[in-house]
């Protein structure tokens, strides 16, 4: 390691000038990185719903109704004639209205009132209208809305789509701009210079630039990887760079010249920095293994960057560092930073009480977090802007309607008809629309014109269009799709397709709760096996991970506590980036306590550990907190908001528990800890403690 620091600091310039073309070529190849905004495009090939959406592309021209469009005040003729004009508009493929249900030129009393409220209610009608699937989303809304005007209100998954594409870049950007002062007046109270926040922002920058263009290898990333990404990868890492220059800096006070200075910091960051970065590394690699793929997409992305940060900042930082040092020198001032001699007393006294309070607290918050209320597809997404605005007043005249496409084998109409009566019967149906309901099966539908027909039938399935008035996810909607799903299995076997909106987030909620068991299990193994490497311990590991493991049931248990609905990616994410970025308060504070408990009785050594630990767990934690409050406030995106809330809370609460319960279980087992750990030394004179 030293000769690579010498090889780094001697060709300093070089390396500099490497990075520089390196983030030049990256910067460029992060502007083509494709971004996906579909999560149901992230279940896994084998799901029911994955499979019926692939036939039904396979087998038809047009897919499922994905927007509603609702325009108030209009007579039935204005209706009609804005069916037509919608029909015409860029990138709409099909329009669905109360003429395809009933007929109009009768009078609408004498139609069911449930079907002719679910097009034409209060003067106002409502269409369902089907967007390309391959038809830039973000053009295709503003020429629907340029058609049907300012009063009309727009919903459905194609506009929250278009909104998550048009606001993703500039809510990334304002978080960022949350971020910064706080990280700036962190920066300026933990460095000894001026300059040395430049040098931090520069490495942390190149790293992340470094990230997101080498993505481009991915193919495409995730609207959730590039939404929280950049802001996780900034708060996460920056500690890395703060960690070599400080030590740098105090090897240069111990009266190192700079070389070796420098050589020392790298070789200490080495050890200790990496070991700390392989737990953040291993939280978020274990999302590779979920069936649920934006699990992947978003682990590789996280653990890629860990790797880059800790790249840049033992080579490029060193070499900008040796390059400016007369900079930084002439720069220089005094530490910042508050003495911490009486936490360690603090902290002491509390130490038995926060055990106690804890144990207490722990009962009821593992069982709220396990009874947790949440989320799965994009319901919520985009509360307080326009879209939403919109989407309440469509909900409030018309309530909510989701709809399914069910695909059956061709040819059996009587079957057909049938399976068709047995749907609509459901609670909550209010219309199903097939060629035996629309047209009738007397009719060959070699009569009908193409268009119509390629709607309804293709060479091997008939299609059957079923909307519902409930909810996108929930309860009731996952038991619709249960019993349609019961239904068809009746008359068609296993030989049936059904896909939908509310069909995709059933199968979400599968496979994510599937997917959550196995990830926490392999976070919790993967970090306990590093801190066992560590420590060279086997009792360590379950007191480290009980400590950060009982922040999280406590942050989650709070949300329970809240009443509100979590997206569960957002707390599947939650759980693994809580635990694997801020077990290293835990680690850090354990590796102070085994250091000073070689010469120290075990309360001594806690309350040293905590005095100089404190400032060192602090930092991290209040940036790694603002960055999920960051993400929260800007966001208008349901997950990325639930995410960043809950990891502000659960970030401080890791720290907290760090402090504070940690000691008091080191304290209680510290003999278990002597016993059960390879060349542990501690001091034996422990007659008082």
């Amino acid at each position: 390691m030293q000769k690579l620091t010498r090889m780094i600091i001697a060709h300093r310039k070089a390396v500099i000038a490497v990075f520089t073309v390196l983030t030049v070529i990256c910067g460029l190849l992060s502007l083509t990185v494709e971004v996906n905004y579909h999560l149901a495009d992230y279940l896994p090939d084998n799901a029911e719903s994955t499979v019926a959406l692939n036939t039904m592309y396979d087998q038809f021209e047009a897919a499922t109704p994905n927007l509603r469009v609702y325009i108030p005040n209009v007579t039935i003729p204005q209706a009609l004639e804005y069916k037509q004009k919608l029909l015409d508009t860029t990138g709409v493929i099909g329009v669905m209205w109360l003429d395809d249900s009933i007929d109009i030129r009768q009078p609408l009393e004498m139609a069911d009132t449930a079907t002719v409220e679910g097009f034409y209610k209060d003067g106002g009608a409502l269409y369902q209208v089907t967007v390309g699937d391959h038809i830039n989303q973000v053009d295709a809304i503003k020429a629907v809305r340029s058609t049907v005007g300012d009063t009309a209100a727009i919903s459905g998954d194609v506009a929250d789509s278009a909104a998550a594409q048009m606001t993703v870049v500039t809510e990334v950007g304002k978080a960022i701009l949350l971020l910064a002062p706080i990280i700036l007046v962190i920066l300026l109270l933990t460095t000894n210079s001026w300059l040395e926040p430049l040098l931090f922002i520069i490495v942390i920058i190149v790293s992340i630039v470094l990230n997101y263009g080498t993505n481009k290898l991915l193919g495409e990333i995730s609207f959730l990887t590039q939404s929280i990404g950049p802001v996780l990868q900034l708060a996460v890492s920056m500690d890395y760079v703060i960690f070599l220059l400080s030590t740098f800096n105090r090897n240069r006070r111990a009266g190192q010249d700079a070389e070796t200075a420098m050589q020392g910091a790298v070789q200490k960051m080495a050890s200790t920095v990496i070991a700390s970065a392989a737990t953040t590394f291993a939280g978020f690699i274990v999302l590779v293994f979920m069936d649920f793929k934006i699990g992947p997409d978003l682990g590789i992305v996280l653990a890629k960057g860990i790797f880059l940060s800790v790249a840049t900042a033992m080579i490029l930082l060193p070499a900008i560092t040796m390059s400016m040092l007369k900079a930084l020198d002439k720069t220089a001032h005094r530490s910042f930073l508050p003495s911490f001699k009486k936490f360690g007393s603090f902290t002491s006294k509390l130490k038995i009480p926060a055990l106690i309070l804890v144990i207490v607290l722990l009962i009821p918050a593992y069982l709220a977090q396990s009874n947790l209320d949440f989320t799965y597809g994009t319901e919520g997404m985009n509360e307080g802007s326009q879209l939403g605005e919109d989407t309440d007043l469509i909900n409030s005249v018309f309530g909510r309607n989701a709809f399914m496409v069910l695909m059956v084998p061709r040819g059996d109409f009587g079957s057909e008809a049938a399976l068709c009566s047995d749907i609509r019967k459901l609670d909550k149906i209010t219309s199903v629309n097939s060629y035996t309901e629309t047209v009738g099966s007397a009719i060959p539908s070699d009569f009908l014109d193409e268009s119509e027909s390629s709607q309804l039938l293709s060479d091997m399935y008939s299609r059957i269009i079923i909307t519902a008035a409930v909810r996108d996810e929930g309860d009731e909607a996952f038991a619709l799709v249960e019993k349609v799903r019961e239904i068809s299995a009746s008359y068609y076997g296993a030989d049936y397709h059904l896909c939908g909106t509310n069909v995709n987030n059933y199968d979400m909620r599968t496979t994510v709760i599937k997917d959550n068991a196995l990830v926490s299990i392999l976070a919790l193994i993967s970090v306990g096996l590093i801190i066992l490497l560590t420590f060279k311990s086997l009792s360590l590991p379950f007191i480290l991970l009980l400590t950060i493991q009982s922040a999280i049931w406590i942050n989650l248990g709070l949300v329970y506590f809240s009443d509100t609905k979590l997206p569960y990616l957002a707390y599947l994410v939650v759980n693994t980036v809580q635990l694997g970025a801020t077990i290293d308060y835990a680690i850090l504070f354990t590796e102070y306590f085994m250091d000073f408990r070689k010469t120290m009785a075990k309360g001594p050594a806690l309350m040293k550990s905590s005095e100089l630990a404190a400032p060192s767990i602090m930092s991290p934690a209040i940036i790694l907190a603002a960055a999920g409050y960051a993400l929260g406030a800007s966001s208008t995106n349901g997950i990325i908001k639930g995410f960043g809330s809950v990891l502000c809370r659960g970030t401080l609460m890791s720290a907290a528990l760090a402090l504070i319960l940690l000691p008091g279980l080191l304290y209680i087992f510290d003999k278990v800890i002597a016993k059960t750990t390879l060349k542990c030394n501690f001091f034996q004179k422990d007659k008082e403690n």
